[in-house]
């Protein structure tokens, strides 16, 4: 993966979190909400320890970059723009399975 390519995952990849927390809000709560400011809405802790393993927090960056990149292996065909937050819930829950 290129350098251009890795900048539009994790620009697209904020902007998929910016949407995950408004759909946690309220309306006047959400519409307080920039990319300015997210940083405060998420939560600190970045991973989770379970049966021994680390992994990375739901709906962190480093979870989201990676739900992504699995996406964009499923559909090559479709840019890094065209994946929203259906997208990617989708792909979480898949796992669930």
């Amino acid at each position: 993966m290129n350098r251009r390519l890795s900048k539009r995952i994790r620009k697209h990849a904020e902007t998929i979190q910016l949407a995950w927390v408004k759909s946690l809000l309220s309306d006047d709560e959400a519409n307080k909400v920039n990319k300015t400011n997210l940083a405060q809405m998420l939560p600190t802790q970045t991973h989770v320890w379970g049966m021994g393993t680390k992994y990375c927090s739901v709906f962190g960056m480093r979870h989201v970059i990676k739900k992504l990149k699995q996406l964009m292996r499923i559909f090559p065909d479709k840019q890094v723009e065209d994946f929203t937050l259906a997208d990617v819930n989708w792909k979480i829950q898949q796992r669930k399975v």
